[in-house]
């Protein structure tokens, strides 16, 4: 009951347009949520002095927007098991295949 409300709710903060389903645009919005705050000149590059004080970006780790997109892409693609190019709330809950 909690529990599953808690994953409702967290699905429903994804889907924006409230359609039952997750799209490529909704999961990346959403998972880029936190890069676009700390890109505070909105340039869609991570500067060191961007970056929260004592957090350094780990070695591979996507220092622009685009990289991170591609990654965020990447990983929908995974996570899509039916194939259906959108995502269930399922498949978004599932653990993650290996990449």
């Amino acid at each position: 009951p909690a529990m599953a409300r808690e994953r409702a709710e967290y699905f429903a903060g994804i889907d924006r347009d409230g359609d039952g389903r997750i799209s490529l645009a909704e999961f990346q919005d959403y998972m880029s949520r936190g890069f676009r705050a700390m890109d505070r000149n909105g340039d869609g590059i991570l500067q060191d002095h961007e970056l929260p004080a004592g957090v350094a970006l780990r070695p591979g780790q996507p220092r622009t927007l685009s990289a991170l997109l591609a990654n965020l892409e990447r990983a929908f693609g995974r996570m899509d098991r039916s194939g259906t190019g959108w995502l269930s709330e399922a498949e978004l809950l599932a653990p993650p295949p290996a990449p």
